[in-house]
């Protein structure tokens, strides 16, 4: 009886160890998301009225048009799939598909580049200092998460720990 109690023990702690790796292992959401911008702003106080407006308007055009990249990026990732799952791959396609895939991926980078200094441009001295702490925090640059990125931690910012430490509701 109490070997049978220690085995459903023991099988429980183990079911919940692999259970929360499983939880962990998990991909983050690669889905563009207009409040995430915000997060890399947040810890900036002094905001103007006009200077919010502006940003979320920015934020809301760049996000726009990183759902269209996300969406090329997603019909040659299929693509790539189908042509690599051929009985007799193709890799003259695959190679022109991947090299389309790298060239979408910098326009991602390039427009992401481009919305972030928008943004900095709007703001004082001041402001650009704690912006940019934000975002050399990893809230703010870099790629995205997931295949093919989103630019979510670039100009969606991917709201990591460090880059809501300083979140004011």
């Amino acid at each position: 009886m109490k070997k049978s109690k220690k085995l459903i023990s023991l099988l429980m702690v183990a079911f919940l160890f692999v259970g929360s790796q499983l939880v962990n292992a998990q991909p983050k959401s690669t889905e563009p998301n207009p409040d995430n911008c915000k997060r890399c702003i947040n810890g900036i106080t002094d905001l103007t009225d006009v200077q919010k407006q502006k940003i979320e308007d920015l934020t809301l055009a760049h996000t726009k048009s990183m759902t269209g990249f996300k969406n090329q990026m997603n019909e040659k990732n299929a693509h790539l799939k189908t042509l690599q799952s051929a009985d007799k791959a193709d890799m003259t396609a695959i190679n022109k598909t991947i090299d389309e895939i790298s060239a979408i991926k910098g326009d991602m980078m390039k427009t992401c580049a481009a919305n972030k200094q928008s943004i900095r441009a709007l703001l004082t001295d001041k402001q650009k200092v704690v912006f940019d702490a934000n975002a050399s925090k990893g809230g703010c640059s870099g790629m995205g998460a997931g295949k093919g990125g989103d630019c979510s931690k670039s100009c969606n910012h991917r709201g990591g720990k460090s880059c809501c430490k300083n979140k004011k509701e």
